[in-house]
């Protein structure tokens, strides 16, 4: 059996009140330890998954004219939805030299 760790934290009545919320609407309604396991490891991965996203941008948005139209069409609805989404201001955070109005003028150019 792995050896793991005690760790001990303080937290508001209503930090536990939010997990309590979360912790029922899960099928097997976790402990409080197990739904904050789950609820860093779903942060940790939503991080990795920014990163990509924003690896995905840049190499879209820098070689463009290597894509086929099917693969712009893609992109740019891709690129529409996380605009839409306001995750956009995030993974653009994590782009040297390209800016969220760079992308919003990508997608307007889709539409005309």
């Amino acid at each position: 059996m792995e050896k793991t760790d005690k760790f001990n934290m303080r937290v508001s009545p209503a930090f536990l009140g939010l997990i309590d919320e979360w912790r029922r609407r899960q099928p097997d309604i976790p402990s409080r330890a197990e739904a904050i396991r789950r609820l860093v490891v779903a942060g940790l991965d939503r991080e990795v998954i920014d990163k990509v996203a924003a690896l995905g941008l840049a190499l879209a948005l820098t070689h463009m004219d290597k894509m086929k139209e099917s693969e712009v069409k893609t992109f740019r609805n891709a690129a529409f939805e996380l605009l839409q989404s306001g995750l956009i201001d995030g993974v653009v955070g994590r782009l040297d030299g390209i800016s969220v109005s760079d992308i919003s003028d990508f997608v307007d150019k889709g539409a005309s």
